[in-house]
Formats: structure tokens, sequence, C-alpha cells
């Protein structure tokens, strides 16, 4: 009982202790740390910008998905595209082509693809690009971004909060999926810290690709991160957008999410929304 007393005692000053390290972070992004959240500041003011549209594909459903298992950056088998969600990212395909089949025969150059470095993002954007094959004249090229890659959970990597052996380290593992915006392993992200990344990518797709229709085959978690700084829906607090809890996200895996402008088709989209 005292060892746990310690270990709770240890872990409340540490997350303290990022808590003074992140304000900062959290005030220039415009949010107020609540707790171990965020949310909107009275000052926030969404970026705005210079594109005609922001779609997100979130991968297809993987092992880790399913199961909570931590990522890094590394590749293993938990990473790989379950196969029952296969047919579902064909699914957002077809989803995707019947907005924008027309546009994309007739004004390709209307369009940017992007994917994240990663497998399978790949994996994801590789069926769409069957899907288009005989459908549209010419596939469109995907651009591999460095700066889409998805929050960087380290030393957790292949492993549930159970799985953690370090009291400590499984401390803040808890934490981060009960939803922790400041919880991080020792040696990786919190989701501020990505929530900084996802600005600094926003700023550099401004000066790419202005007035341009992006579509991103990336990241969950990323993807939140971006839906928050452009407020895609509404006042909706950060911990709801970020929200892994069964039957609450709005996440549709391997279906086209138009992310800005704000509400911009979204439902013709993804209706769970």
């Amino acid at each position: 009982m005292l060892r746990s007393r310690c270990i709770r005692a240890h872990t409340h000053h540490y997350l303290c202790s990022v808590w003074r390290g992140t304000h900062e972070i959290a005030s220039k992004l415009g949010f107020a740390i609540a707790g171990q959240s965020i949310d909107y500041s009275s000052a926030y003011s969404p970026i705005s910008l210079d594109l005609e549209a922001l779609i997100f594909i979130p991968h297809g459903r993987t092992p880790s998905n399913e199961k909570l298992i931590f990522q890094s950056h590394e590749e293993s088998s938990n990473s790989k595209l379950l196969p029952t969600s296969l047919a579902e990212t064909a699914e957002g395909a077809e989803v995707f082509l019947a907005q924008y089949s027309d546009r994309l025969t007739h004004q390709p150059t209307d369009f940017i693809f992007l994917r994240s470095p990663l497998e399978r993002t790949a994996e994801t954007a590789e069926i769409y690009l069957e899907v288009m094959r005989g459908r549209i004249p010419t596939a469109p090229n995907i651009q591999i971004d460095s700066g889409l890659l998805e929050i960087d959970h380290t030393s957790w990597h292949g492993q549930t909060v159970s799985d953690i052996q370090d009291n400590e380290e499984r401390a803040l593992a808890m934490s981060y999926r009960a939803g922790s915006f400041l919880a991080a392993p020792s040696d990786g992200e919190s989701n501020l810290d990505l929530l900084l990344r996802c600005n600094t990518w926003l700023q550099s797709i401004q000066k790419k690709y202005p007035q341009k229709v992006v579509c991103v085959f990336g990241h969950g978690t990323f993807q939140n991160g971006i839906e928050t700084l452009l407020c895609s829906y509404g006042a909706t607090p950060p911990a709801t957008i970020f929200t892994r809890e069964a039957g609450q996200s709005h996440l549709k895996r391997g279906y086209p999410h138009a992310v800005f402008p704000p509400f911009h088709t979204l439902r013709s989209f993804n209706n769970t929304t």
C-alpha cells in the first residue's frame, strides 16, 4: 500500500513538472490546461488555411488499434492492416470517388495526395489507388510527408498498459489512456506535444499548397490534433475529439473525413459524426 502511494505521489509530481513545462506550449497554441486535459482558451482563434479543402483518411484498422497497443515509429506485425479492414477501406475509397471522380478526371492538378512514411498508410493508400485505377484516367501520385508521423510512444511500443513493467511508466500510460494530454513515455510524446507538431505541419502546407484539395492518408491521433486546431467540429472539447472510448470516437478508419473548412461536406463523408 505504501509503495502504491509513493508511486502515485511520484507520478503526480512528474505530471505537475510536465504541466509547468507545457503550460507555455498550451498558451502558444491557444489552449488552457485543465487538470490533465486541455480546452480552448478565450483567446483561441482557429487556424485559417488558404486551401480549398483538407481531407484526412485515417489508415485501416490494425491489431494495435483493436488491442490498444502502444506504437512508436517502428514497423511491426501489429501495425499491418487487418484483413477485415481491407474491404472497409475499399468502401471508403468508393465514398471518396463518389464525390471527386469527375474532378479527378478533368482537373487532376487541383489535388495533392500525401501520406505518412509508415507502412499502414501506404497499405491504405494502395487500396484507394486500386479502386481508382480504371475509374479515372491517371491514378494520383502520393507523396510521402514525414511531418505526418503519428504520435511516438517510443519505449511503450508493442505493449498495452498492463504489459508495461515499470510502475511509474505504467501509471503514466494509464493516465494517457484515461485522456491525459500531458502524460507520455519518459522518452516519447504527449498529446500536447503532438498538437505542437500538428500546428507546425499546418503552417507548412499553407505555404506549399494554396487553393488545393489536400488529401492525406494518415493516422488517427494526428488527425485528431488537426481537427482540434482547425475546430473541425466547432466547439467540441479536445478531449471528446481525441477519445478512444468504445462507441465514442467519430473516426471511421479507411474513410475520408473533410476536416477543413469546418463542417465542409462532413456528413456526406462520414455519417457517424
